[in-house]
């Protein structure tokens, strides 16, 4: 028996080989491979990501789903694929064993490294590459090594499920005679499962199953589109309602270019002398729970709070520090900010203008460098006057306290000038630090995310999150006990919420849900009433209600997107939105129900809003919010209402009130 001329990586036994039977056993085998990766890709995002038994699937949508990540795969390896039988029929075999076999393994190891990442923290791989690769990166990523065990162990399960596959079908498979597989069939059945895709995908209710996938899909392809095959783009209302939703598209793609600002008029020439000048205080707490100030989380700053205003369901309208921080400072909806920080002449925020109109001197004080998605835009000097950046080796809990000690004493120097400072505090941040002493007696997690396979370090997640909150809250608490007087004003907020598996993932930055986007807001002060605000309120409120509480009266604001919280408690529309790979994901928020869309600039047909369906506060769709055709009129006037440029902050604002329809 003569010597096998060609190879596999597992060095398979020798064995005479023809030609085209060998490129057929290496079709077969991308084939196999391809199908158990989908297989393995369908069972995280089902159970663990996305939980698509929310929707009730039928076996028909499960089957497409899996049909839609198979094919997704098979379209990623058919030039490699094609490479290698080509090379087969060349005389090539060792050289097409090895090309086809590194591009499955790589494929298949994308795949499996990238949904156990999103089980770990809702993230895909390029996010992460982002974190290392990107000037500022490493310091908002946190320690990625904490993730890489269960990351390799489910390579190495990857690298050897996938040899065992070329082993059975190159090697094992000829010496038990299970005959000579054919490469016409089996090239036209590699061919068919895409086809089979877009011919099958709009069957039943697979729209929504695939909506959800496509959204956590690490490779995607035109094929996988949903706006791209039949039943797709109904958005929840049972017919297309895409083309409804153009004006609304193009009033994004207006905002998008960034050219209005917020104005402040005044009667007369210029701004008057405000009524009030005491020191303004904000601080902004990274990845801030909504339901972190509480007695048993936050007992002193909950106290502290009770004496001012509470939003008990406020949002910062994004699940990123740079949008949110963007609303709370310009007091406009940051769509707008990519264009305003390519700018060389970056215009000041309004909160800064605002201020510095009324003689306050504006400082920043951070625990964190703001290189990352050019949050240096607006967190800087200047626009600031001054900023006073805590970084170095320190820890973050130590940098947060050099901030409050930073506040402290520019308060005590202030020598009769009016002080803005505005506060950047980072040990909420993933992976929450805090003092080794809050720990104590805790069962806290290391300093990781919580590693779904291992269920008992959720408690241990919160825990930890916990004793960052009890932290943060003896040193903001000791301060807000030493500013009360009439001569403070201090604001505690949060960049964004943070997911514990409410809505199916961690951490934030993935999912439009309220975990990811609301946070705490309060405010205590002169001028600032003790109520409890119902209803929602944004991030872009600030703006507004601090230029009322400068100039109580002979003060116009133009182009605010917010409302004054003080007068205020209505029940109100509003939007989220945050940036994924060049497409905007945006919610309309109305009572109980949001309406997710995708915003994309299309260079041919322009711009356009997808409706992908409605949700529940999670952000899970749900067929059950499903709205009739007749319905379409109010959601399409609802959004251009919120995109719409604002005039006159109390002119009658048609985001107000409660839709009676509802």
């Amino acid at each position: 028996m003569g010597r096998d001329p060609y190879a596999g990586p597992v060095s398979p036994p020798q064995t005479q080989s023809r030609p085209r039977d060998l490129a057929a056993r290496i079709v077969a085998a991308v084939f196999i491979g391809s199908a158990l990766a989908a297989f393995y890709e369908l069972r995280t995002y089902r159970r663990h990501v996305i939980h698509l038994d929310r929707l009730e699937p039928a076996w028909i949508d499960l089957a497409l789903a899996h049909l839609s990540l198979w094919a997704r795969t098979l379209v990623w390896l058919a030039l490699p694929t094609a490479v290698a039988v080509v090379m087969v029929f060349r005389g090539r075999r060792r050289f097409a064993v090895g090309v086809a076999f590194a591009c499955s393994l790589s494929c298949l190891l994308w795949l499996a490294v990238d949904a156990r990442l999103m089980r770990i923290t809702g993230a895909h791989v390029h996010t992460y590459l982002g974190f290392a690769l990107l000037e500022g990166g490493r310091e908002w990523g946190g320690d990625i090594r904490s993730v890489t065990g269960p990351l390799l162990r489910v390579g190495a399960g990857a690298v050897g499920l996938l040899v065992a596959v070329w082993v059975l079908v190159l090697a094992v498979a000829p010496r038990v005679r299970l005959g000579r597989p054919r490469l016409v069939p089996l090239g036209v059945l590699y061919l068919l499962v895409p086809l089979a895709l877009i011919g099958g995908r709009g069957l039943g209710s697979g729209p929504l199953v695939l909506e959800r996938l496509y959204e956590v899909m690490p490779l995607r392809t035109t094929l996988n589109h949903p706006a791209r095959v039949p039943g797709a783009g109904t958005g929840g209302f049972g017919v297309s309602a895409d083309e409804a939703f153009e004006p609304a598209a193009r009033l994004f793609a207006d905002r998008m270019e960034g050219t209005a600002a917020v104005q402040f008029q005044a009667s007369g020439d210029g701004l008057p002398a405000p009524s009030r000048t005491p020191h303004v205080v904000l601080f902004i707490l990274e990845s801030f729970r909504h339901d972190a100030i509480t007695p048993s989380t936050m007992p002193r700053l909950a106290a502290w709070g009770a004496r001012g205003l509470v939003a008990d369901a406020h949002s910062s309208g994004s699940n990123r520090s740079d949008m949110g921080t963007y609303a709370l400072l310009h007091g406009r909806w940051p769509m707008e900010f990519e264009q305003r920080a390519r700018r060389a002449q970056r215009e000041a925020p309004a909160l800064l203008r605002l201020f510095s109109a009324a003689g306050y001197r504006t400082t920043l004080v951070a625990s964190c460098p703001f290189t990352w998605q050019r949050m240096d835009a607006y967190f800087d000097a200047p626009p600031f006057d001054a900023q006073h950046i805590h970084v170095g080796d320190l820890s973050w809990p130590d940098r947060d306290r050099a901030c409050v000690t930073t506040v402290r004493r520019i308060l005590a120097n202030a020598d009769g000038t009016p002080q803005l400072v505005v506060v950047f505090l980072m040990s909420t941040h993933w992976s929450y630090e805090f003092p080794a002493a809050y720990g104590e007696g805790l069962e806290v997690a290391p300093p990781t995310h919580w590693n779904d396979r291992d269920r008992v370090a959720a408690s241990a997640m919160r825990a930890r999150y916990g004793a960052s909150l009890r932290f943060l809250d003896d040193e903001l608490g000791a301060f807000v006990a030493s500013a009360a007087s009439p001569e403070h004003l201090v604001i505690v907020t949060g960049d964004h919420g943070e997911s514990f598996r409410d809505d199916g993932v961690s951490a934030h930055a993935t999912k439009l849900s309220d975990a990811q986007t609301r946070t705490p807001f309060i405010a205590v002060g002169p001028g600032f009433p003790a109520v409890r605000r119902r209803h929602a309120s944004l991030h872009l409120d600030l703006v507004p209600t601090l230029a009322h509480w400068l100039y109580p009266t002979g003060l116009e604001i133009r182009h605010a997107d917010g409302i004054d919280l003080r007068a205020s408690d209505a029940r109100r529309d509003f939007l989220l939105m945050s940036p994924v790979e060049g497409v905007w994901h945006l919610a309309l928020v109305r009572p109980e129900r949001r309406l997710l869309m995708r915003f994309e600039a299309q260079p041919l047909v322009g711009p356009r809003l997808r409706l992908v369906g409605f949700a529940d506060r999670e952000a899970f769709l749900s067929p059950g919010f499903a709205q009739p055709p007749d319905r379409i009129a109010e959601w399409t006037a609802a959004t251009q209402a919120l995109l719409g440029e604002q005039g006159d902050a109390d002119a009658p604002n048609p985001r107000r009130g409660a839709d009676a329809q509802r």
